[in-house]
C-alpha cells in the first residue's frame, strides 16, 4: 500500500496501536514467503551488519545462517569494492530511499562472482533510519556475455572500418540504409550523412522488381546470395560490384548486409581477355592446320575448324575428351607418347603422325610445344598439325594456307612499311581499309617525301629520328586527307627493326575518333533529358561572363536557377520512370521559352538553369520568367496521366549580383529559395538580404538532420471538446521541434524542409508512436475511450509499409485502433484516388479511425467522401475566422454540417478563437471544437493536468472509488463527487 493511499485511512494513535498485531502478522508471512524465493534477500544495519538473510542468500554463499546474522556482509565484498558499496549505501536517503548497485561478491570456495543489488532504506515515522532490505541475483554469467559481447563488437567494428570492401546494412522492409562503413563512402563519393539518407533503391542501379526478388530469395533460402550488379555513384554514374548478400539480426529486426567490391577493372579484364580470345580463336579458325590445346592430363582445352574438319566431329563433342577417346586405340598411344616426350623434356618437336580420315591413313606433321603460365610453370601442349599425305596434295595445302595466311593478314586493318632512316621504302605491305597512291610494287625503293604530303612526311622523320636515338617505340596521331575531301585519323606505330631502318604500323582510328566525339557529348550533356549538363553550362557561363568584363558595353547575364514543385510526390507516387519523362518534357518545354542564344541546362534531379546573355534590363529577365510560369500551366499529358506542375524561378545578374560564376549562381540559388518561401509558382529577383536568409535556412536544414538523431523533437496535444458536454473527446498530436539554440522552432519552418528531404518520414513515424503509447498511458490511468489523432504527411501516406508501421505501433503500445484517428488532407487523398481508397479501407478494417483535414481547401471533390470510409471531416480554420462577419462562411460550414450528416459523418470546427465563433457553430449545429479558445497545443504532462479539471473524466482508484469532475460547456468548474 503506497503512502498517499495509507495517510488516507490513517486517523489517529490509537488506530495505529491496533494494527500493531496485524503488522506482526505481516512480519511473519513476508519471512516465511522470503525464505522460498530464488532471489538472494537480506536485511542489514547501516554499518552493513546483517539481520536477516534468507535460504537462497546461504546457499549462495555456502555459510549457515548464524555464520551470517550478526556479521556484516562487507567481509563478503573485495577490497577494490567496498568503497564503491559504502557511497552507495550513504547515497540512500529519505528523498531517495531505492537504488541498485552491481558488484563483486567472494563466495564460499574463493571464487569470485559478480551480482547485482536492489537496495531500499526503511525509515520510521520520525524519519530515522531503521535499516536496509536487498534483493540481490548473480549476474555473472551475463556479465561475460557482456565482455564476449563487447570483445566481439570491437572485432566486428574494426572488419567493417578497415576493410576495402564497401559494406551496408538496410532495413530489410523500408529499405532505408542503418549502416555504412568508410570504404562504401568513399567507392560511392558520398559522405555517411549523404548516404544514410538514402536507401536500397538509391544505391542499387537496377528496377525495384529485381532488387526485391532478390531480397524475398533471400529471405526464402536463407543463406549467403553472391552476384554481380551496377551500384549508383553520387553523380549519377554506375560501376559494376560483385554483391554479397546476406540476412543478420540488427537490434529487434532483420536487416540485409551487402558487401560489394569494384570489379570495374575485372570486368574491363575480362571483356579484354574475352576480344583477344576471340581474335586469337578467329586467327586460329583462319589456320589451314590443325591447331589444339591439351591439359597435362591429355584432355582438349580448345581446337579450332580445322581440327573439327580432320577430326569429323564439332568443337563441343572434342573438347574435354582425349585422344583415346576419339581416335583407335593404337593411334591414340601414339599421339600420348609423343605429348608424353614433350612434356618430360620441355622442348617443342615436330612429329610425324597418322590421323585416319576416309580415304585412309593421312600423314600430318605435328608440331608440339609446351604453353607456360605467369609463374613459369607448363599448363597446357599446344600442337600445330599439317597435312603431307600427298605432295601435290601438300603443295597445294602450302599454296591455300599461304593465300588463307595472306588473306588473314589483309584483313588486319594495319599498314606495314619497312623503311630506311632516310626515309626510303624496303618494304610494304598495303592494308584493306587503307587507299595507297600507287601499287605496292612502285612504293618500294623510293622515299617518303614522294609519297606523303610534306607536312606528314616531315613529321614522320621527326618521330623516326627519335625511334633510332632512343630505342623507344613512338607513337602518334594524324589526319590524312583524301581525294574526296574526306579526312582520316590515322595512328603510327615506329618500332626500331635494324640497325638503320624503322618498322612503321599505321592503322586508321577514325572510328576510335568518332567513339571519342561520343564520350565528348556524354561528358557536357545531360544523358536523360539531352541538354547540356553542368559542366558545359560552367563553361559557357564563364565564357559570357569573361566577354562582359572585357567589354563594359556589353549588356548583362543573368542566370535562372528553376525548380519543379513538389516532384518529388510525382516521383514517389508514379514511379521514377514516369519522373523521367516529365523531366524530358519539362526540357523540351523551357527550350521552347528561350531565345536565339540562350542556354537551358539540367543542373541535377529536377533543377534546370538558364544562361541568358545580352540581358538589357531586369524587365526582360521578368518576361522570360513569366513566359516559362505561363508554359507550365499546360498540364503535361504522359502515359494517360495528366501532370500538372509549377515551377520556381531565382535570377540574379552580372556584374550587379556577381562577377564570378560562383558568386553569381549561388545568389541566384538564394532568390530561389525565396521563390519557395513566397509560396512556390513565382519568380524572385536577388538581393543582398537572401544571403542572410539562405544561411539560416540551411543552418536550419543541417540541424535537422541531426533533430532526428538527437531526439529533439517532443509532442504537443491540443484538445477536441464537446461543446454541450463539456467533455474533451480527444487530443490532436502535433509535433514541436526543441532545437538547442532558438528553442521551440514553428512547423511553419520545418516540416516543409523535413518533407523535402524526405526526413518526414520518420519524424512521422516516431510521433505515430509516441501519440499512441501517451494516450494508452491516459487511458491506464482512467481515461477511458479518450481518442488521439495524428496526421500524416503525403510522403508517409505514400509508403507502401504505411499499414504495417500502424499495426506494430498499436501492437506495440496496446492501444485500441478505436482509440486511434489518422488525419490525411484532401490533397493527399485525391493524388491517386484508388490507391487512396484501398488504403483507408484496410486502415478501416484494422478499426483505425479516418478524418480528412482541412476540408474544404483541397480538391473540393465532394465524391470522393462516399467512396472513402471517412469518420471525421475538419472544418479548415479559414472558415471559421470570419464566421460571425461573413455569411458565405456560415452558409460553407452549414453546407458541411448538412452533408456530414447525411453521410454519417462527424464534423470538428478548427482554429476556434472566440466565444462568438464558438456559439456561432453551435447555432449551425456543430458541437465539436478545437482551437486557442479551448487550449493552446500543450505538452504532454500540461495536457494531463488539463484533462483531470475538465471534460467529464473518471479516474478509477481501487481504494476511492470513481472520481468525476464536471464543467459546464465553457469549462467553468462545477463539481466534484
Amino acid at each position: 500500500m503506497s503512502a498517499d493511499i495509507v495517510s488516507l485511512y490513517k486517523s489517529d494513535v490509537s488506530e495505529r496501536k491496533d494494527m500493531e498485531p496485524a503488522l506482526r502478522e505481516s512480519e511473519a508471512r513476508y519471512r516465511a514467503i522470503v525464505q522460498d524465493q530464488t532471489e538472494l534477500i537480506c536485511r542489514f544495519l547501516a554499518d552493513g551488519t546483517l539481520t536477516f538473510v534468507n535460504d537462497a542468500y546461504c546457499r549462495y554463499f555456502n555459510k549457515k545462517r548464524d555464520e551470517l546474522i550478526g556479521h556484516t556482509f562487507i567481509q563478503l565484498i573485495p577490497d577494490d569494492d567496498r568503497e564503491k558499496m559504502e557511497k552507495h549505501i550513504a547515497s540512500l536517503s529519505l528523498e531517495n530511499p531505492v537504488g541498485t548497485i552491481e558488484h563483486r561478491a567472494i563466495v564460499s570456495s574463493g571464487e569470485i562472482r559478480w551480482q547485482q543489488w536492489l537496495d531500499r532504506a526503511i525509515f520510521d515515522d520520525r524519519a530515522c533510519l531503521i535499516e536496509f532490505q536487498s534483493v540481490g541475483r548473480d549476474i555473472t554469467e551475463s556479465k561475460r556475455m557482456e565482455l564476449a559481447l563487447r570483445e566481439s563488437e570491437e572485432r566486428y567494428r574494426a572488419v567493417f572500418t578497415q576493410t576495402y570492401d564497401g559494406i551496408y546494412l538496410c532495413d530489410i522492409n523500408t529499405k532505408r540504409i542503418l549502416e555504412v562503413n568508410p570504404a562504401l563512402c568513399q567507392l560511392l563519393d558520398y559522405t555517411e550523412a549523404e548516404i544514410m539518407e538514402l536507401t536500397l533503391y538509391d544505391l542499387v542501379a537496377t528496377n525495384r522488381e529485381n532488387i526485391e526478388r532478390n531480397i524475398q530469395r533471400l529471405l526464402v533460402e536463407k543463406h549467403l546470395l553472391i552476384g554481380e550488379s551496377h551500384h549508383r555513384r553520387k553523380d549519377g554514374s554506375s560501376i559494376d560490384v560483385e554483391v554479397s548478400l546476406n540476412l543478420i539480426s540488427y537490434g529487434r529486426k532483420e536487416a540485409v548486409c551487402a558487401v560489394i567490391r569494384d570489379i570495374t577493372e575485372r570486368k574491363r579484364a575480362q571483356d579484354a581477355l574475352r576480344e583477344s580470345e576471340a581474335r586469337l580463336q578467329a586467327i586460329l579458325d583462319g589456320c589451314p592446320s590443325a591447331i589444339y590445346l591439351k591439359d597435362l592430363e591429355g584432355r582438349l582445352i580448345t581446337i579450332n575448324h580445322s581440327s573439327e574438319k580432320t577430326i569429323k566431329r564439332s568443337k563441343e563433342k572434342i573438347i574435354g575428351k582425349t585422344v583415346y577417346d576419339l581416335f583407335p586405340q593404337e593411334i591414340a598411344e601414339q599421339f600420348y607418347a609423343n605429348d608424353r616426350q614433350v612434356l618430360s623434356t620441355g622442348i617443342s618437336k615436330e612429329f610425324e603422325e597418322f590421323i585416319p580420315q576416309d580415304d585412309g591413313l593421312h600423314t600430318v606433321i605435328a608440331n608440339k610445344f609446351l604453353i607456360y603460365n605467369s609463374a613459369g610453370n607448363p599448363y597446357a601442349i599446344c600442337g600445330i598439325s599439317t597435312d603431307i599425305s600427298d605432295r601435290k596434295r601438300s603443295e597445294e595445302a602450302l599454296r591455300q594456307s599461304e593465300a588463307m595466311n595472306s588473306a588473314l593478314l589483309n584483313a588486319i586493318p594495319d599498314l606495314m612499311i619497312r623503311m630506311t632512316k632516310n626515309g626510303t621504302y624496303l618494304d610494304f605491305r598495303p592494308a584493306k581499309n587503307f587507299k595507297v597512291v600507287m601499287p605496292s610494287w612502285d612504293i618500294i625503293g623510293k622515299n617518303l617525301f614522294d609519297i606523303l604530303p610534306a607536312n606528314i612526311a616531315e613529321q614522320r622523320m621527326y618521330y623516326v629520328d627519335q625511334a633510332l636515338s632512343t630505342g623507344e617505340t613512338q607513337i602518334y596521331e594524324y589526319q590524312m586527307p583524301s581525294d574526296n575531301s574526306t579526312i582520316s585519323y590515322q595512328e603510327a606505330r615506329i618500332v626500331v627493326s635494324g640497325e638503320d631502318e624503322v618498322l612503321v604500323i599505321v592503322r586508321d582510328i577514325s572510328d576510335r575518333k568518332q567513339n571519342e566525339e561520343i564520350i565528348r557529348y556524354q561528358a557536357f550533356y545531360d544523358q536523360l533529358s539531352g541538354l547540356p549538363n553542368r559542366i558545359l553550362f560552367e563553361e559557357r557561363l564563364s565564357i559570357s561572363l569573361h566577354q562582359t568584363h572585357r567589354n563594359l558595353d556589353m549588356d548583362m547575364v543573368a542566370v535562372m536557377f528553376l525548380d519543379l514543385d513538389r516532384f518529388k510526390t510525382i516521383n514517389d507516387t508514379l514511379g521514377h520512370a514516369m519522373g523521367d519523362r516529365l523531366l524530358q518534357s519539362v526540357g523540351q518545354r523551357l527550350t521552347g521559352c528561350l531565345r536565339e542564344g540562350d542556354t537551358v541546362a539540367r543542373w541535377g534531379g529536377d533543377e534546370f538553369i538558364l544562361l541568358l546573355p545580352n540581358i538589357s534590363c531586369t524587365e526582360d529577365a521578368a518576361h522570360l520568367a513569366q513566359r516559362i510560369l505561363d508554359a507550365f500551366q499546360r498540364p503535361f499529358n504522359l502515359e494517360g496521366h495528366r501532370l500538372h506542375i509549377t515551377i520556381s524561378i531565382g535570377i540574379a545578374f552580372s556584374p550587379c549580383d556577381g562577377k564570378q560564376a560562383e558568386t553569381l549562381l549561388r545568389n541566384a540559388d538564394g532568390a530561389l529559395y525565396l521563390a519557395k518561401e513566397q509560396g512556390r509558382n513565382n519568380y524572385q529577383f536577388y538581393n543582398s538580404t537572401l544571403n542572410s536568409q539562405a544561411s539560416e535556412l540551411l543552418g536550419l536544414e543541417n540541424d535537422l538532420y541531426y533533430a532526428v538523431k538527437r531526439g529533439e523533437f517532443v509532442v504537443h496535444y491540443q484538445p477536441q471538446v464537446n461543446t454541450t458536454t463539456g467533455e474533451i473527446i480527444g487530443m490532436e498530436a502535433l509535433v514541436r521541434w526543441q532545437h538547442p539554440q532558438f528553442g521551440l522552432v514553428s512547423p511553419a519552418k520545418f516540416i516543409s524542409l523535413a518533407e523535402e528531404t524526405g526526413l518526414i518520414v520518420p519524424i512521422g513515424e516516431w510521433v505515430l508512436k509516441t501519440a499512441c503509447a501517451q494516450c494508452k498511458a491516459w487511458q491506464n490511468t482512467g481515461l477511458a475511450g479518450l481518442i488521439v489523432a495524428v496526421n500524416l504527411s503525403a510522403r508517409q501516406f505514400q509508403q507502401r509499409n504505411l499499414l504495417e508501421i500502424v499495426a506494430h505501433t498499436l501492437q506495440e503500445t496496446g492501444l485500441d485502433p478505436q482509440c486511434l484517428e489518422l488525419e490525411i488532407t484532401e490533397s493527399i487523398a485525391m493524388q491517386n484516388a484508388e490507391n487512396t481508397r484501398s488504403i483507408m479501407n484496410q486502415l478501416h478494417q484494422m478499426g483505425v479511425r479516418l478524418s480528412i483535414d482541412d476540408f474544404g481547401t483541397g480538391y473540393s471533390s465532394l465524391g470522393y467522401l462516399k467512396k472513402f470510409p471517412i469518420d471525421t471531416l475538419k472544418i479548415d480554420k479559414s472558415f471559421i475566422n470570419d464566421l460571425n462577419t461573413n455569411s458565405k462562411d456560415a452558409g460553407i460550414v452549414n453546407a458541411i454540417m448538412i452533408l456530414a450528416k447525411g453521410l454519417n459523418i462527424k464534423v470538428i470546427a478548427e482554429g476556434v478563437e472566440t466565444e462568438a465563433q464558438k456559439k456561432c457553430l453551435q447555432s449551425l449545429q456543430c458541437q465539436e471544437m478545437q482551437g486557442y479558445l479551448f487550449s493552446r497545443p500543450l505538452a504532454a504532462e500540461d495536457a494531463t493536468r488539463l484533462m483531470c479539471k475538465c471534460g467529464c473524466l473518471r479516474m478509477f482508484n481501487s481504494y476511492t472509488g470513481v472520481i468525476i469532475c464536471t464543467c459546464d460547456s465553457g469549462f467553468n468548474f462545477l463539481e466534484t463527487a
